[in-house]
This record gives structure tokens, sequence and C-alpha cells, in this order.
């Protein structure tokens, strides 16, 4: 398991989350796809060597890829720092 946080250097810092790099780069080439004005087939045979990379640089976005501990490690010491409370209604020890 991993998460992908992507950063949109170009809108502010804004973020968006994926569940891992090819969802990323399937959401980047969808959307340059959809602005090249060809169809998927065409742009795909055309582009299909585009790396993940490549297309961040394009869109002016970076990303981090997060691993499962990383992921459960960070979001523990959220909820202990705003002491959020569990379906339990008790704060996570």
């Amino acid at each position: 398991m991993s998460l992908v946080l992507r950063i949109d250097r170009e809108l502010g810092y804004s973020y968006s989350l994926f569940k891992d790099e090819d969802e990323l780069k399937e959401c980047l080439q969808d959307t340059a796809c959809d602005n090249s004005g060809y169809s998927d087939e065409e742009y795909n045979k055309e582009n299909g060597h585009v790396s993940l990379d490549e297309y961040c640089e394009m869109y002016n976005y970076s990303y981090i890829k997060f691993t499962h501990e990383q992921i459960k490690e960070a979001l523990r010491e959220y909820a202990e720092k705003n002491n959020l409370k569990d379906n339990w209604n008790e704060e996570i020890i």
C-alpha cells in the first residue's frame, strides 16, 4: 500500500491524493489527451512513452510517495495532536 500526494505548484501549492504513481500518471495522461484533441487511441499511440516525471514537468507538478508505515505514523500523530476520537468516542492513545 502506498499513497501519492500530488503538489500543484502553479495553483498555490494545491494538493491531490492518489493511490499510487500509476493512478497519478493515468490522471495526467487523461488530462493531456483531453487537451490535445486526439482520441485516446491516437494520443496513446503518439505519447505512450511519456513518463510520470515528464507529465509532472509539463504541468509543473511534483509528488511525494508515502509508504504504508509513513501513512500510519503520520495519521496517528495527527490524531493525537488534535485530540481526535475514534468511533467509540475515545481518544487515540
